[in-house]
């Protein structure tokens, strides 16, 4: 299992595929086995894809520090050093979109294109969630019954996929909670991770990207309403925007091969779709 040192932790990381580096970060919580594997599989086609699991989840070693956005980028920046990867497109995902805007802003040039998924400028600038959810996710560190499997799963995913006919939804429900499951990040982590998204603003910042951005929401998402991702590509200057009807959070899990294909037109000149 391919592990390097980074800073101060032990970082578990995957190369996938050949070609010019596509580095992915992945959001709160999650680690590696998080990321469906017809997605990956469509982007290494074509790119040499990194994943890693971030310090404290998954095989990455936690040193218990307290976490923020530039920190995380730090990390990721250090272990494309490590790897020689001079520069990069860059891809995250919730939480993970907040540390590619942070790596963007901090490292403009190693980076070519980005790609920002479910994520936002931050809780200060950006539209929350109702008041109610809101009380969900102040608990949710503290309450199993919140974290349990079925429950992450409907919060994750739009309801209309989770409704499908392909395969019943008592098994879906079980095949994506186990996935999610796999190495399930420690309390600690997860709430270290929540500090430091309460934190994170880049909403000023934005105009300075100057990296060429793709930027994918879903329009039943739930966990970071999709008029965080129109305030993104009103602040960011070459921005295509992209809403998936009736897509939740996990759009990625929802529709791979979409997904993937969006983001092969992005990275290869291709915007008309």
């Amino acid at each position: 299992m391919p592990k390097i040192i980074i800073n101060d932790v032990e970082m578990y990381y995957e190369l996938k595929g050949s070609g010019f580096p596509l580095v992915m970060i992945m959001g709160f919580a999650g680690n590696i086995d998080w990321w469906p594997y017809k997605f990956i599989k469509e982007l290494s086609k074509r790119y040499q894809v990194l994943l890693f699991d971030t310090r404290g989840t998954g095989k990455t070693q936690d040193k218990g520090i307290i976490y923020s956005m530039p920190l995380l980028a730090r990390d990721t920046i250090s272990l494309m050093d490590k790897l020689g990867i001079e520069q990069a497109h860059l891809f995250g995902i919730s939480m993970g979109g907040l540390i590619a805007q942070e790596m963007v802003l901090r490292y403009p040039v190693r980076f070519k294109k980005l790609i920002l998924a479910s994520t936002s400028c931050g809780l200060r600038h950006g539209t929350l969630v109702s008041f109610d959810r809101l009380k969900f996710w102040l608990k949710y560190p503290f309450d199993s019954r919140i974290r349990s499997r079925s429950l992450m799963t409907n919060i994750f995913f739009s309801q209309k996929y989770l409704n499908q006919k392909m395969e019943s939804e008592e098994k879906r429900k079980k095949t994506v909670s186990r996935r999610l499951l796999i190495h399930d990040t420690p309390i600690k982590t997860k709430l270290k991770q929540m500090t430091g998204i309460f934190f994170c603003d880049t909403f000023c910042r934005l105009p300075q990207i100057t990296s060429q951005t793709l930027i994918i929401t879903g329009t039943k998402d739930f966990m970071v309403p999709h008029k965080n991702s129109t305030i993104l590509a009103e602040r960011i200057l070459s921005t295509k925007l992209v809403k998936l009807k009736d897509h939740g959070h996990a759009l990625i899990g929802e529709s791979p091969e979409k997904v993937s294909s969006i983001i092969l037109d992005f990275l290869s000149g291709n915007t008309e779709s």
